[in-house]
């Protein structure tokens, strides 16, 4: 099975940073921790802060990552179908059913991340840490309240059926691959500009769906409820199409250039200069927020902190995609990263059972209960009210991993059956090699896509873009803390 193996170690890389961030939120008070560095100047401590709190914002990579997967297996199907002697007829008839097949996969993801977000990781959680009664109804707010913020699987299922109908229109079009990509890149560049005038336009036009979107769903009228919900994707927070869309089209743009496996340097080298620009505006950006703040708040229009967080993401895809897949390491990166890739094949399964964390939480609370001969229960505990120490957090982020990674290895046992990913294939492949077989596949039965490997970075060249990633980091904690953000 071919692959880009970089792609599978870094979506495990981000559900595994996921999950830890949100321990963190929730066990460790972070703020304190970095006034006491800063004023003991513990260099080391800082530095990793830097890098923590940089890629904690990582979620554009998560999106570009899903919008680059999406588009090379959507265009591996088109490709595998349609060849110089096909005609017209069966080529609308590919497409047609291409879109159907994109169609049912954006929705699927759109149901689950509905379902997780609401029912899982919004009402059961807060059922299972007695955070609301039935009785007083503060627990039917919590299934009801996430269906009007956008979460980050409603936004990836809502992208990819946007994007697949582009690029199948397009293709009817006759558009080539160049001119797609410019296509895309041009449509990104529209959604950035139109965030802050749609969020002008909802703000002043739609206060009450602007500010109390998810709280006030009880005193509105159904078709009201019903007019939020379909609004809410556009602009409400936390993941919402406005900008995000853009991420994901960033992601697809890449896709459509290495689908075939055939990564170009000057193709890297237009990412690479795009990433640095998108950075320095952001940057720029935010220091225009920090100097006119009293007066316009330009944090709320989202794009500067969009700008430098997707400038990292990027830069990052494109820089473990040339040291693994590009330069032929592929292979040998696959058998040292078996634990990382498991959680990147299973990533929307994952993000759907995040609630799963308590669980292991509530086990060590148990142990810690007993040994001290006390009864507090999770709720109370200190791991989800900031209570634990550096040390205490690491070791309990490497305990909950360990548990997932348990969950993971047994589930492949089983092969995978039942996982969303499972399912997914299930769904969009019915006629090839069955669901089970290619998920366990993915993990040992793997090579890298790219056949012919290439070294057109120099070593100083590699030290450079690292670097540069680090300074991203560096200006970007820079800001938050100026900003009042960290």
């Amino acid at each position: 099975m071919k692959r880009y193996i970089s792609l599978d170690f870094l979506r495990g890389c981000a559900i595994m940073g996921v999950i830890g961030f949100h321990l963190l939120n929730e066990s460790y008070n972070a703020d304190l921790a970095v006034e006491a560095a800063i004023d003991a100047t513990n260099i080391p401590f800082i530095l990793l802060i830097v890098i923590l709190g940089y890629m904690g914002t990582f979620f554009p990579l998560f999106i570009a990552l899903s919008g680059l997967v999406n588009i090379v297996s959507m265009s591996k199907r088109i490709n595998r179908k349609i060849t110089p002697e096909t005609s017209e007829d069966e080529k609308s008839k590919v497409y047609k059913n291409t879109f159907i097949g994109q169609l049912i996969r954006g929705l699927f993801i759109i149901m689950m991340g509905y379902l997780s977000e609401s029912m899982l990781n919004g009402g059961l959680l807060s059922y299972l840490l007695r955070e609301g009664t039935f009785a007083d109804g503060t627990l039917q707010g919590e299934f009801v309240r996430p269906l009007f913020f956008t979460q980050i699987l409603v936004m990836i299922g809502l992208s990819v059926i946007i994007i697949s109908a582009i690029y199948i229109i397009l293709l009817k079009k006759g558009g080539s691959v160049s001119e797609i990509v410019k296509f895309l890149g041009r449509l990104a560049i529209v959604v950035i500009i139109l965030t802050p005038i749609l969020i002008l336009i909802f703000k002043y036009g739609m206060p009450d769906f602007w500010d109390r979107p998810s709280t006030d769903w009880a005193e509105r009228t159904f078709s009201l409820n019903v007019l939020y919900f379909f609004l809410t994707p556009l602009v409400i927070d936390f993941n919402p199409l406005f900008p995000n869309l853009a991420a994901m089209l960033i992601g697809t743009i890449i896709g459509l250039n290495i689908a075939d496996g055939d990564v170009k340097k000057k193709f890297s080298d237009k990412i690479i200069y795009s990433t640095i620009i998108m950075f320095v505006i952001g940057f720029f950006y935010k220091i225009i927020d920090m100097v006119i703040g009293d007066s316009i708040d330009l944090s709320e229009f989202r794009v500067g902190e969009f700008l430098l967080t997707t400038a990292g993401s990027v830069l990052l895809l494109m820089i473990i995609i040339y040291m693994v897949d590009v330069r032929g390491k592929g292979k040998k990166f696959a058998k040292r990263t078996v634990t990382f890739r498991r959680f990147g094949i299973m990533t929307l399964t994952l993000w759907c059972l995040q609630w799963l964390v308590i669980l292991p939480l509530t086990l060590l609370q148990l142990i810690i209960n007993l040994v001290t001969d006390s009864w507090v229960y999770l709720h109370n505990g200190p791991f989800l009210n900031l209570g634990l120490s550096g040390w205490e957090l690491l070791g309990t982020v490497a305990y909950v991993m360990l548990f997932y990674h348990l969950i993971l290895w047994l589930w492949q046992k089983a092969e995978f059956k039942g996982s969303l990913e499972w399912l997914t294939v299930k769904l969009m492949s019915t006629k090839r090699r069955k669901a089970s077989g290619r998920l366990s596949g993915s993990l040992y039965e793997v090579e890298s896509i790219v056949e012919e490997p290439k070294e057109y970075y120099g070593r100083g060249t590699k030290i450079g873009l690292i670097l540069i990633w680090f300074a991203f980091a560096f200006f970007y904690v820079i800001s938050a803390i100026l900003g009042g953000g960290l």
